[in-house]
């Protein structure tokens, strides 16, 4: 996983497995520091992508990154469905859409 930031308050996340992104994750904090905003696109296996957008609001902590949060919200850009499961035996995680 890479993390890159892309300004004070947004984070870059791209997995990669052999090459290939699997998911980007693009999170970014409110300015009052109650809520983080998580826009994901996930890469199915035959190439096309399926996006998804994740509302978290902060139960403890200050303004800044650290804290704990619980998700308020989540959307798929579609209905399809989501399977997670072990992907080769290392210890990673597969999601599968569609």
């Amino acid at each position: 996983m890479a993390i890159t930031p892309q300004g004070p308050n947004v984070w870059k996340l791209v997995w990669k497995k052999d090459g290939r992104v699997l998911t980007t994750n693009t999170l970014t904090l409110s300015a009052d520091g109650k809520s983080i905003g998580i826009k994901s696109t996930l890469m199915k296996p035959d190439g096309t992508t399926e996006g998804a957008q994740t509302a978290y609001r902060r139960v403890s902590g200050g303004r800044s990154w650290a804290g704990m949060w619980e998700s308020a919200e989540v959307r798929f850009s579609s209905s399809d469905e989501c399977v997670i499961s072990p992907y080769q035996g290392d210890g990673l995680v597969r999601f599968a859409i569609g």
